[in-house]
């Protein structure tokens, strides 16, 4: 199948369609089809899943970003640390199927979790599925102004003080 913008037309729907290659709504086939796609998911996960890390091996304070938040966010790790508080990085690149094993591992020393979000804090209820336990904090900005790397860097050293 080409991708959209290769110079080829394509149709994408969200339906599932028969082995003719047209739409169903028919339950048994549905079933069948996603069941299939759902599997080649789960065998191709590792493959699809994308994250970067910095600084998680002795990270006290997880920071978890995404966007314009995960570049303030890489900053504020060197200005925690500056500070003498271990901060690291976990940067989700691709959000579904969302890195979750992943996201244990990077959070293994750590005490607690700052989701920093130009948002109302839909990351922050993702990394609070997974890590469940861990108590996740986020510091949320809607007012179109980005957060900055020292206000991350604040928050990330006052939810060490009150991890320890």
């Amino acid at each position: 199948m080409p991708r959209p913008g290769d110079g080829f037309r394509t149709h994408t729907t969200g339906l599932i369609h028969a082995e003719d290659g047209f739409p169903t709504q028919k339950p048994d086939v549905v079933a069948r089809n996603q069941a299939r796609l759902l599997g080649k998911l789960a065998i191709n996960r590792a493959l699809l899943e994308s994250v970067e890390r910095v600084a998680c091996e002795d990270a006290q304070v997880l920071i978890v970003a995404i966007g314009i938040s995960a570049r303030a966010a890489m900053r504020a790790v060197t200005l925690a640390r500056e500070r003498g508080v271990k901060a690291g990085l976990f940067r989700p690149i691709t959000l579904w199927p969302f890195p979750e094993q992943a996201l244990r591992e990077a959070a293994a020393t750590a005490g607690a979790v700052l989701v920093p979000e130009m948002n109302a804090g839909q990351l922050r209820l993702e990394v609070e599925r997974v890590l469940r336990g861990l108590p996740v904090t986020g510091l949320n900005r809607c007012d179109g102004e980005p957060i900055t790397p020292q206000a991350i860097a604040d928050a990330a050293c006052q939810l060490a003080g009150s991890a320890r």
